[in-house]
């Protein structure tokens, strides 16, 4: 695992894009963008976007590992990046993390989230362009994001606005807009696409958590793989039932669900997940782009897309995927929407290559939730 881990620090050669999380306060109120009324909606089902997916990178710096196992990465890729890690002010720092500790409760795995002592309150974000060349020869590139202080008001999942809840916690009636305009409007200084969805009614599918309230608790969706942040400080993943919402570590700040447990306890968690999660063939094999979220050995998130395009088989399958996040060195990752709905937006600018059509069209879908890392901390 070392010697892999220099060889590929070795083929940096991508640009720079690295900062920290300062920038203009959110100045919209979590009661402006949302209202909870009484509703009385089904689940549809999931035919959100077909998400698929790309792979590669190397993390700054992170090399996985737990108690009980430590990752391992393919060592007929390779790929190239580049990354930093800058203060508030622009100036390189030294990290400083609070101990990170990884636990397992039945189906849900947790992590004691890190904090940098010195952030000065940014969530000190680390941008990295991936190259990287799959093992059928295929190269796919995309963008990752790791943040080292992880704290309530930095990170979440964000509904579009104008979304509308229940108060009794039935289905929201979510709305959809483009990433980067839901980003723009909360204040994001990162953000990718989340959560699935209906593509025919726009129905948010799963559980929702945000800013400390339930949104939405969908009982309808079975076994399927969550990330959130709950209220003790733990970055958490795996199969949060309905209960574990309102019960695990007293509830979460942040949660949402995706489609595909793809790595636990630091190894391919993926064939376990396809029988659990009852994940069709062509949903693992599709090449597409793809977005996943996860968290390492130092328990900091790991936030990533990459590019590709459904109609010329374009990205990564669900395996390549998988191997892309244990080369990072991620302990656990859940797989969310992709295809295209995958998108990144850094700094109020798309990034990346969305394909919303499923074509070489570059355009940007609108979807229904974002995981979002905010310019400061914020309340809204």
């Amino acid at each position: 695992r070392m010697k892999s881990s220099l060889l590929l620090f070795a083929l940096v050669s991508a640009s720079l894009l690295a900062a920290g999380c300062s920038a203009t306060p959110v100045h919209m109120s979590l009661r402006r963008r949302f209202s909870f009324i009484p509703l009385s909606l089904s689940s549809e089902g999931d035919s959100g976007s077909s998400a698929s997916s790309a792979a590669d990178s190397v993390a700054s710096g992170s090399s996985a590992s737990s108690s009980s196992s430590s990752s391992s990465s393919s060592s007929s890729s390779s790929s190239s990046s580049s990354s930093s890690s800058f203060d508030s002010d622009g100036a390189p720092t030294t990290l400083s993390f609070s101990h990170a500790s990884a636990a397992k409760q039945d189906d849900v795995d947790f992590i004691r989230a890190a904090v940098n002592a010195k952030a000065n309150g940014s969530c000190n974000l680390n941008h990295t362009e991936i190259h990287h060349k799959l093992k059928d020869g295929r190269s796919v590139v995309g963008h990752l994001a790791i943040v080292d202080n992880v704290q309530p008001g930095l990170f979440g999942f964000f509904p579009s606005t104008g979304t509308t809840c229940g108060q009794s916690r039935e289905l929201c009636d979510c709305k959809r807009e483009k990433t980067s305009v839901t980003a723009a409007n909360d204040g994001c200084l990162y953000a990718t696409n989340a959560g699935f969805f209906n593509m025919a009614t726009g129905a948010c599918i799963g559980n929702l958590v945000h800013n400390g309230t339930v949104m939405q608790v969908d009982s309808g969706i079975g076994t399927r793989a969550q990330f959130g942040y709950d209220k003790q400080g733990n970055l958490v993943s795996g199969y949060v039932t309905s209960n574990d919402i309102f019960s695990f570590h007293g509830g979460f700040h942040e949660l949402a669900t995706g489609r595909g447990w793809l790595v636990r306890n630091g190894k391919s968690y993926l064939q376990t997940a396809i029988e659990r999660e009852g994940i069709d063939d062509n949903f693992v094999t599709e090449k597409a782009p793809r977005t996943g979220i996860a968290y390492d050995s130092r328990g900091r998130i790991m936030l990533l897309q990459v590019d590709g395009e459904e109609d010329i088989k374009a990205g990564s399958d669900l395996y390549e995927f998988t191997e892309l996040f244990l080369s990072l060195g991620a302990v656990s990752a859940v797989n969310l929407d992709g295809g295209g709905s995958s998108v990144t937006v850094y700094k109020g600018k798309v990034i990346s290559k969305p394909t919303c059509d499923d074509t070489p069209r570059i355009c940007e879908r609108t979807v229904t939730t974002i995981a979002c890392f905010l310019n400061k901390r914020s309340n809204k």
